[in-house]
């Protein structure tokens, strides 16, 4: 049995239990897993990754899981209790912190020369004096200014009594930018509990009350892993303290390169493998498992797989729901989860937070979650049980 099948199914039964999978049941656990249908298919969509039109799995289940589940009550097996406490269930909630502060004077001018590189559009280029204005105008208003209060979302987060893991952008050069790539850096300005200060040390604050800091790589690191690793240095550097979980950028995930570039790069854990455009289980899984290289053999990375993301609910040529449509489908995620024992990963941004679709439906999964009991930990919390 390989060791990252054998590693994954102890989080279901224990070692004298592993007789009851033969060799076609390891060999599907092991297509899944190994994401060989990604491995195998060329097809990706207009930014290169993989989304759910391409899968032939049954995305909206934890199908893996239920296999797994369903061969255990065909052996007489009793399913393994994982989670601290007798919780039947984890949840993870993270974010990907892709703006800093609304209409800010520096991301602006990042964001003009920024277009001005990559833009071949003359439209875009004539229309952005008078974008710039605008955001300019908005910026000097004090009610617009901002908006995006981190504060908010540490104060009903531990309102619950959760903890979650912020992902943060550490800006690459100019030279080794891409054009989706986030446009603040750790030595701006930002207001945090009613005082303003560096991001780096709303940073620190976040990591010493108890919220992991984790990478939010650019684009082009998915396969680069000198300039993943110099930005999660950088990151590092800021709260004295190893950064040992990521997310990319965009979700930008190259099943071929990006697991060994992580794992070159220094870092442990990961959670990029999820969907842009829908939610559901992109390896049928909600447990942690191995990432591996080319040739299928174990990496020093482990992925927690993202379950829920709130742009993939809300924004055009995704989900587009509503917000009672929103909380129905991500409560019917959590009852999913739940089912089969494993971590229900959210990610929401903080930059939505004045859109109340996105905030309402974040804090109807907290209150549900708080409900139900769940388990819940920062990523590197909840990793480290394994």
């Amino acid at each position: 049995m390989h060791s990252v099948v054998e590693k994954f199914l102890l989080h279901f039964v224990d070692t004298s239990a592993l007789h009851i999978f033969n060799e076609t049941n390891i060999q599907y656990i092991s297509n899944c897993l190994f994401r060989n249908e990604e491995r195998n298919n060329s097809m990706r969509d207009s930014w290169g990754n993989w989304e759910f039109p391409f899968t032939q799995y049954p995305y909206q289940e934890a199908y893996l899981d239920n296999y797994i589940l369903n061969l255990l009550t065909q052996h007489g097996v009793k399913q393994k209790q994982i989670w601290p406490d007798n919780k039947k269930f984890a949840l993870c909630i993270s974010h990907d912190v892709d703006f800093i502060v609304d209409h800010s004077f520096p991301e602006i001018n990042r964001r003009i020369w920024k277009t001005l590189k990559f833009s071949n559009s003359l439209q875009e280029k004539i229309l952005l004096p008078f974008e710039t204005a605008f955001g300019i105008l908005k910026g000097i208003n004090p009610a617009k200014k901002e908006t995006f209060l981190y504060d908010k979302w540490i104060d009903e987060i531990d309102k619950h009594g959760f903890k979650s893991t912020f992902f943060y952008f550490n800006r690459p050069s100019f030279s080794n930018l891409n054009f989706v790539d986030c446009d603040y850096r750790l030595s701006d300005r930002v207001t945090y509990r009613n005082t303003t200060c560096k991001v780096t040390d709303m940073i620190k604050e976040m990591h010493q009350s108890g919220f992991e800091i984790g990478l939010h790589g650019s684009y082009e690191t998915h396969n680069n892993a000198d300039m993943m690793r110099k930005q999660n240095e950088g990151l590092s550097e800021v709260i004295q303290e190893e950064v040992v979980s990521s997310r990319q950028h965009w979700l930008k995930f190259d099943i071929h390169k990006t697991p060994s570039t992580i794992q070159n790069a220094g870092l442990l854990y990961d959670s990029t493998l999820g969907f842009n455009r829908t939610i559901g289980f992109r390896a049928g899984t909600s447990y942690p498992y191995q990432l591996t290289d080319e040739h299928c053999n174990a990496l020093g990375v482990t992925e927690l797989p993202m379950i829920i993301m709130d742009g993939a609910l809300f924004k055009a040529n995704s989900l587009e729901l509503n917000q009672e449509h929103a909380i129905q489908r991500s409560l019917l995620m959590m009852d999913e989860v739940e089912k089969v024992g494993g971590c229900l990963t959210l990610n929401f941004h903080p930059n939505y937070l004045t859109n109340p679709n996105y905030w309402n439906t974040f804090c109807a999964i907290l209150d549900e979650a708080k409900r139900r009991n769940v388990f819940n930990g920062t990523m590197k919390e909840i990793m480290s049980l394994f």
